[in-house]
Order: C-alpha cells, then sequence, then structure tokens
C-alpha cells in the first residue's frame, strides 16, 4: 500500500466512524524520496476538523476548525478530501489526494513559498499618488496602466496580429464576421456558475478602484481602443457560434447543445494556470479522453513533465504538454463537473469564462468581466491588494461581487458595449502594460483554429477532418510545446478578501 493510500484509508476510517483501534496507528507510513512525512500533523488537524477524539462523524464537522486549519495548515487540502469522502466518490478522493500529498512536505515550504510572494511584490515601484487614479494605492505594481490613454492604445495597435485564413478554411468566417456577431449580442443571462456569499462584505481593494477618476481612466482607453480595428475586434473575443453552428450540422441542434456545452467548459476548465494555446490543446484532450471512456488517463497522466514520463506513458497522449498544477486547478475541478453534470465553483474566473464562450442557444453571460490576471492588474487592483502574497493575480469572490455590477454600469456601457466584450478589449490595449508579451488580436476562435491545423499535421489528416474529429471528441487539438502567452493565462490562484 503506497503512503497515498495509507492516508487515504486513516481519514475515510475517521470519516466513516471506524473505532480507534482499527485506524492505522501513527508514524507507521514508509518513508518515501523527497517527502518528509509527518502523521502526527494528520493526527492534529483531523483532531480539529472533526472536533472529537474518537472520530465521530455524528459530531459534525467544525467548519470553523475547518478553515483555520485550511489556513495554517501544510495540509489545507484535508478540506477537499474530506468532502469527496462524504460525496462517496472514490474517484474524487484519490484526486484530492494526490493535492494534498505534496502540502505534507511541512510548514517550511509554505513559509518560503509566502516568503518568496512577498518578495516578489516588494520589488514592485512605490505608490505615487500624482499618477494614479485608485484611493489608497500600497504600490504602483503596473505603472503603464495610468499613462496617457491615447499613447497605450497606439502601442498596443502596433502589436496587433494580422489575421490568418484559418478561420475561413474550417468555419467559413472572418474576423469582421466575429464582429458583427459581437455587435448584435446583448447581456444574456445571469451567471450560474459562481458559488456567491450569502452576506458578502465587500472588498476593500475593489472598492478603491471603483472612483471617480478610475472611471475616467479605464473609459477613456477603452474609447481609444475603439479607434483602432485591431483592438476593436477584441469586443469578439469570445465569440464561439461558429463551433456551435458546425455541431448542428453534425449532430442536430438538440444534440449540439449538449455537446457545445461538454466542449467549452471542459476547454475553459483548463485555462487556469495555462495559456490559451496551451489551455486549447489539454482542454481539448481532456475532452476527448472523457468521450472516450479515459478521463482516468487524464487525470493519471496529463500532468507529468515531458523529461519524466516513462515506457507505460500512452503514446497517444504524448503530444499534450504536462502542467504543474495538473491535478489541483484542472484534473480535479473537471471530475467534480463530470460527476456533478455542472459546473460550480468559489473562485469566479473559470465559471464566467465558460459562460462567456457560450453562444444563444446553450446560455451565455456578456455582463460581468472574466476577471483574470491581467484584468485584475489593469483596473488597479494589483495596487489596491495589502498582500503579501501575489497581489496580481486574478479577481476573488469578494471583489467579483464588489466590482462587476459597477464594471457593467460604470465602464462599459458609458463605452457603449458590454462588460465581457470591454474586458476583453482592456486586456487587449493594456497587454503591453500588464505582462503581455505576444502578439494581440486573436480571439478565441481563431487560437483554437490554429491549434486544429497544428492537429491536422500532427494526425496526418485534412483540416476539416481534424475540426471534426475534435469537436466530436475523438482526437484533441494542438501539439507539444505549441503554445504562446495569450488571454485567459492565471497566473495565481490566490484570493484576496
Amino acid at each position: 500500500m503506497t503512503p497515498e493510500e495509507q492516508i487515504a484509508m486513516l481519514l475515510t476510517q475517521r470519516e466513516r466512524g471506524a473505532p480507534p483501534d482499527v485506524v492505522p496507528k501513527r508514524n507507521t507510513l514508509p518513508p518515501t524520496p523527497g517527502f518528509d512525512w509527518d502523521t502526527n500533523l494528520v493526527d492534529q488537524a483531523v483532531n480539529k476538523v472533526y472536533g472529537d477524539t474518537r472520530y465521530n462523524p455524528a459530531a459534525g464537522i467544525n467548519k470553523e476548525a475547518l478553515r483555520a486549519v485550511a489556513g495554517v495548515s501544510p495540509i489545507g487540502s484535508i478540506a477537499d478530501f474530506v468532502a469527496a469522502v462524504r460525496d462517496n466518490s472514490s474517484s474524487m478522493a484519490t484526486l484530492a489526494m494526490a493535492g494534498m500529498i505534496p502540502a505534507l512536505r511541512g510548514p517550511a515550504k509554505a513559509a518560503a513559498s509566502t516568503a518568496k510572494a512577498a518578495e516578489r511584490v516588494a520589488k514592485y515601484p512605490a505608490a505615487d499618488l500624482s499618477k494614479q487614479t485608485v484611493l489608497s494605492p500600497y504600490r504602483m505594481a503596473f505603472p503603464g496602466i495610468y499613462d496617457n490613454p491615447k499613447e497605450i492604445a497606439a502601442t498596443a495597435a502596433q502589436r496587433v496580429k494580422e489575421p490568418n485564413d484559418t478561420m475561413k478554411q474550417l468555419w467559413g468566417v472572418t474576423r469582421a464576421d466575429l464582429d458583427d456577431i459581437a455587435k448584435a449580442r446583448g447581456r444574456g443571462d445571469e451567471p450560474k456558475g459562481v458559488i456567491l456569499a450569502d452576506k458578502p462584505k465587500g472588498a476593500e481593494s475593489a472598492r478603491n478602484v471603483m472612483i471617480p477618476a478610475n472611471e475616467q481612466r479605464l473609459i477613456d482607453i477603452l474609447s481609444e481602443a475603439g479607434k483602432y480595428p485591431g483592438l476593436r475586434h477584441a469586443d469578439a473575443w469570445y465569440v464561439l457560434d461558429p463551433v456551435f453552428q458546425r455541431m448542428t450540422q453534425m449532430f442536430g441542434p438538440e444534440e449540439a447543445v449538449k455537446r457545445f456545452r461538454n466542449f467549452n467548459t471542459m476547454t475553459g476548465m483548463a485555462s487556469p494556470g495555462s495559456d490559451v494555446l496551451t489551455e486549447v490543446q489539454r482542454g481539448t484532450a481532456a475532452h476527448w479522453l472523457n468521450e472516450q471512456g479515459r478521463f482516468k488517463d487524464f487525470a493519471k497522466y496529463a500532468g507529468m513533465a515531458e523529461d519524466t514520463r516513462g515506457r507505460n506513458f500512452p503514446k497517444d497522449m504524448r503530444y499534450i504538454g504536462g502542467h504543474p498544477y495538473h491535478l489541483t486547478s484542472q484534473a480535479k475541478p473537471m471530475q467534480q463537473y463530470l460527476d456533478r453534470g455542472e459546473l460550480r465553483s468559489e473562485a469566479p474566473k473559470v465559471p464566467l469564462y465558460t459562460e462567456a464562450s457560450g453562444v444563444p442557444q446553450t446560455g451565455y453571460q456578456w455582463a460581468y468581466p472574466v476577471g483574470d490576471a491581467h484584468f485584475s492588474r489593469g483596473v488597479g487592483l494589483a495596487d489596491t491588494r495589502k498582500g503579501p502574497t501575489d497581489v496580481a493575480a486574478s479577481f476573488s469572490r469578494s471583489e467579483h461581487q464588489t466590482l462587476s455590477p459597477w464594471w457593467q454600469e460604470k465602464i462599459a456601457q458609458p463605452v457603449g458595449i458590454q462588460g465581457v466584450p470591454a474586458q476583453a478589449r482592456l486586456w487587449t490595449v493594456l497587454g503591453p502594460q500588464t505582462g503581455v508579451d505576444s502578439p494581440l488580436g486573436q480571439g478565441k476562435l481563431e487560437l483554437l483554429s490554429d491549434q486544429i491545423m497544428v492537429a491536422a499535421k500532427r494526425l496526418g489528416v485534412t483540416p476539416q477532418t481534424a475540426r471534426d474529429m475534435v469537436l466530436s471528441g475523438k482526437a484533441g487539438a494542438g501539439a507539444l510545446a505549441a503554445g504562446v502567452p495569450v488571454m485567459g493565462s492565471l497566473a495565481d490562484q490566490s484570493r484576496y478578501d
């Protein structure tokens, strides 16, 4: 029995109320290279969570203790595992354990990580109230966002990539066609995937960007960007209607709704920690393997770095790049989605992202911004967050609940567009200021098209055949090392309240 399996058994038995004499004794785990096992730590954490030395489930879980353990203990992922056991989902429990094991290395690693994040934050320039338009800034993390809007837009326009003919080959559309679709689209439905706080207290970091001076800065930047067709095309970044239309041709309208939702959700769920080309590669791979009844292969193998893969690694998966957050940020949430049949999360970015990529036939939301790391930096959250951890990350649930309605009403509407296109336009025009190194201007459909063309070469088939294989779950798009940094990347999963 592996160390992971022993700890899983220990926690499972406690969850189900096994008497103490059948629970494995402490310090019986075998040594494992690279890990300093401390089962006393496991014991202490479980005791705190259950508040009962006999591990009696009838006593219930002490939620305050659970939050405390998750906040200060190296095995904070115990919360995920306990939830998995309660749901009697062995596959989920396995994934949760995989995310929990590295945390058993001890407090020193967590402390070192925090110190490293604080060191990064300390390197940001000091606040400059003569230039910044946010309230009570702690720093000026990305000074360029406060530059002259005309100069910001002109700089970004020089980085716009000229369109190629891949969308025309695969879907029969151009950027102009997508622009027309975007112009006709309304605010859509209310977001459904984000689990909102019942009694939100609001985020001070968000309130401090919601002031008139900052509103005018953002409106001016978006307005200047709208004068350049290449930057304005970002309004259509999330439009995937041609994908749905092709699925309708292949499967009929009713089946297309189900298939598009699943394809769009699984692709979007590969976005944490990924650029969009990597997201498409890994997300379509997860979709393909799930359609073939092999999602366990994705969970087991798709996180492995290329130089660690042995002879038993599936040959048809070798084109998939490894990922540092594979289990915790992608495979585990995907398994939850597949088990439940819906995407629900307290972290708002991914649900808002997948819903923004929806179509009228499946439902979509275009009111609230997809708050990735570059959005946070652009609106000024990187300056108003206290830290000390990475202040340049995606927005948190409390920040989303505080500022998303403001973004729609006070920023997007005065510019004459919806909140989602406004976020995409801001991402594009401020890209050079917030750390985007790649060319600008390509939307999600164009990037998906590029990856399908790569897959066609990898599979030795026509682009149209590769397109239909990817959409039907018979293959994944892309190839190894195809990614470049573009919109959708998540630099960090930190939350700020």
